[in-house]
């Protein structure tokens, strides 16, 4: 079994030819993939820093290829300028990890959960989202994506056996689970999925980039939004997910917002059973 130096060492092979691996660090963060920063020295004395990302047994059991969909997602992002990770080397044969993994540059940035500015970042954020869902998905294959509407009826197909009282859930599903399938009156766009202020890099008060796409979808872009609006609640406060709100659909003027009740509460689901762990803190578990 090769040491840990070892696969690094052959990751950096893979990365430049002639390289060697300065300094490995483990980022915090991941929760559902594990992810090692990693420092190269180059042949021309310079040096790189890289992230290698591997997706958890989760992910994996979900989607196999979930590595090669990311690659492929972040490719497309980085194309038409979605501010994304430049993604730099995929490797699916297992050969070095016992999973694929994916190569992407390092940002330098960090999530931002008290920000001086707070009208600012939440304006960035919202201005970023709805470029998201401008992605012309027409012209720039995602076929590989599923669909939420997938997702959504596995949640509202039957009443779980066991249910979050602390969030009303019964009543929440007691409300969708009838009234589903909602009628789609938005396209269908590109959803990140996980849209919330812990996959925002942040550098000098601007927004450097959106990470995390292992969730990436195809969808009604109000399902990105709840999600969103849920996550600013949270972290910031109800102004401040008002101002996301505003800011976004000044953007996305065209959007339908009849169905976003529904989608509101479809997003109080997402912390069903978790809500401590999934909350920044006791006291917004409270909320």
């Amino acid at each position: 079994m090769a040491s840990d130096q070892q696969i690094w060492d052959s990751i950096a092979q893979k990365v430049a030819s002639g390289s060697g691996v300065l300094d490995v660090r483990k980022l915090t963060g991941g929760v559902s993939a594990e992810i090692h920063a990693l420092t190269l020295g180059l042949p021309d004395d310079s040096q790189q820093t890289v992230v290698v990302r591997r997706h958890g047994p989760r992910d994996l059991a979900s989607n196999p290829n979930i590595a090669a969909d990311e690659f492929r997602m972040l490719k497309t992002l980085h194309q038409v300028g979605i501010t994304v990770p430049q993604p730099i080397l995929l490797d699916t044969s297992c050969q070095i990890l016992p999973t694929p993994y994916l190569v992407q540059a390092f940002i330098d940035g960090a999530p931002d959960f008290a920000p001086m500015d707070l009208n600012s970042h939440i304006e960035q954020m919202a201005r970023q989202l709805a470029q998201i869902h401008q992605v012309d998905i027409q012209t720039h294959d995602v076929s590989y994506l599923p669909h939420i509407n997938k997702e959504n009826e596995q949640i509202f197909s039957q009443m779980p056996d066991t249910l979050d009282e602390s969030i009303n859930e019964r009543a929440i599903r007691e409300v969708l689970m009838p009234s589903w399938p909602w009628e789609q009156i938005n396209a269908d766009m590109l959803l990140h999925g996980d849209y919330w202020p812990g996959n925002v890099l942040v550098r000098d008060r601007a927004l450097v980039a959106v990470i995390d796409w292992e969730d990436a979808k195809i969808g009604d872009p109000l399902c990105d939004l709840s999600n969103t609006r849920l996550e600013v609640l949270f972290a910031y406060g109800q102004d401040a997910m008002q101002r996301f709100t505003n800011t976004y659909l000044a953007t996305m003027n065209d959007l339908d917002t009849a169905n976003l009740p529904y989608w509101d509460l479809r997003a109080a689901l997402r912390p069903a059973g978790r809500i401590d762990e999934w909350a920044q803190s006791p006291q917004q578990a409270q909320v």
